[in-house]
């Protein structure tokens, strides 16, 4: 009885404050962070062809140059990721940087090992730096036989900070560099939970044998160079150190008709680009934006920033899992949805299998695939790396996988979804409560 009245009290709080969440949140930002939730920069006009307004939008957001010249391919899940970065592993000459949040004991921790210390015997430079937290189940021998083969291993905020803001800031990238030639960006872990028949090399069989959804992305060009900035600047902040003549930064030259640029954040960052060059390319937005996205839980400036894309007109389709690994995180996401209906904005629920995907498309032109949520956590705590790319030909891929992506949802509508169960009304209200820390 008294867990049920404590319960009850905790649901009944999380009603009559709700509304003080945004001067709540405003605390929080001025106590741990230094963003303001208002956009620093201006839009440059909306003249000239879509895809070079979208260019300048997106390079004035970031004050990040989109550079040309670059092959990207999508990987569509995690069978392809891995084994399009085993084989890039395998073909290594001279030095592997790998940044990743979670690694977890199983085939593809193996997989990775096995293939990481024969490059090390063979003279090849390793080193990888992953997440204490993100892979607190990873025995401790995994790392040492890594340490014992000659690779460099750091674990990112390995020790326990009593300044739970410092803690809370985690490494969410998962990013790999092979020879200063070859990228690799997006949101696979290293975890047989993305695996299909728990192998890293069978075919999909059936949505629910498909393991975790996610894609990937492989990078050739001079964005590369950007990549390898992003891996350095957390590595050195480790405290770790690099070969003087490692030669990071080889001579890209031109490998394909994509610009591209690597939209990172980290600890060291007064604001999240991340946030502003979405928002920006959502503004910017003229005919359609499909997001498809994990944890969504953004800042009110982007939902505002949807609401406006469909008031003028823009078809805006957001897919979000239908059930999460976070409680908290998927009723706030849903406590976004009566806005976002009420505006003619389609939302989708995927089914069956956790959606674990960090993806968007905007007018066919601009696409951004990456390791960030759109939560706060990610965008204001965390170590996060996109990769943004203009290009037709690479956005009309990330569509095709968005449209099969829409294969396994449910579509939600503004009649039913405001008859739902009171209950769940009330779940939405007490994970708002927490919406600044997810």
């Amino acid at each position: 009885m008294w867990t049920a009245l404590a319960i009850t009290f905790a649901i009944l709080a999380a009603v009559s404050i709700g509304r003080r969440q945004s001067a709540l949140r405003s605390v929080a930002r001025l106590l741990f962070t230094k963003r303001d939730a208002a956009s620093s920069w201006p839009l440059p006009l909306d003249t000239g062809s879509n895809t070079d307004y979208l260019q300048r939008v997106q390079e004035a957001a970031t004050g990040i140059p989109m550079l040309g010249g670059n092959e990207i391919c999508l990987l569509h899940d995690g069978p392809e990721t891995y084994r399009a970065l085993l084989q890039a592993i395998r073909a290594a000459k001279a030095h592997i940087n790998i940044e990743v949040y979670m690694i977890l004991d199983g085939e593809v921790a193996r997989q990775f090992s096995d293939l990481l210390i024969q490059k090390a015997q063979q003279g090849v430079e390793v080193n990888l730096l992953y997440d204490a937290l993100g892979s607190l189940e990873l025995k401790k021998s995994y790392v040492e036989t890594l340490r014992a083969a000659g690779i460099s291993v750091r674990a990112f905020q390995a020790s326990l900070d009593l300044r739970f803001w410092r803690f809370n800031q985690r490494d969410h990238r998962k990013l790999a560099i092979i020879d200063g030639q070859i990228g690799f960006i997006g949101g696979v872990n290293w975890a047989d939970d993305y695996l299909a028949d728990k192998s890293a090399f069978a075919p999909k069989q059936s949505p629910g044998d498909a393991g975790m959804r996610d894609v990937h992305t492989q990078l050739r060009g001079p964005v590369v160079a950007q990549l390898q900035t992003v891996f350095l600047r957390n590595w050195l902040n480790t405290g770790a150190r690099t070969s003087a003549a490692s030669g990071y930064f080889p001579d890209l030259g031109n490998h394909g008709p994509c610009k591209a640029a690597i939209v990172s954040s980290d600890r060291l960052d007064v604001e999240s680009r991340i946030i502003d060059v979405l928002t920006a390319a959502v503004h910017a937005a003229r005919t359609r934006i499909w997001i498809a996205q994990a944890y969504f839980v953004p800042h009110e400036e982007l939902i505002w920033a949807l609401v406006a894309a469909a008031d003028r007109g823009v078809q805006v389709r957001i897919i979000v899992p239908n059930c999460g690994d976070n409680f908290l995180a998927e009723h706030a996401t849903k406590a976004h949805f009566n806005v976002l209906l009420e505006h003619n904005i389609e939302v989708f629920l995927f089914e069956h299998r956790m959606m674990h995907a960090k993806y968007a498309v905007i007018d066919g032109l601009w696409a951004t695939i990456g390791s960030s949520n759109l939560d706060i956590r990610s965008l204001e705590h965390n170590s996060e790396a996109n990769v943004a790319v203009l290009n037709a030909e690479f956005a009309s891929a990330v569509e095709t996988s968005f449209n099969e992506d829409l294969k396994q949802c449910t579509a939600v509508y503004k009649e039913e979804w405001a008859t739902r169960p009171w209950r769940f009304l009330l779940f939405e209200k007490f994970s708002m409560l927490f919406k600044y820390w997810l």
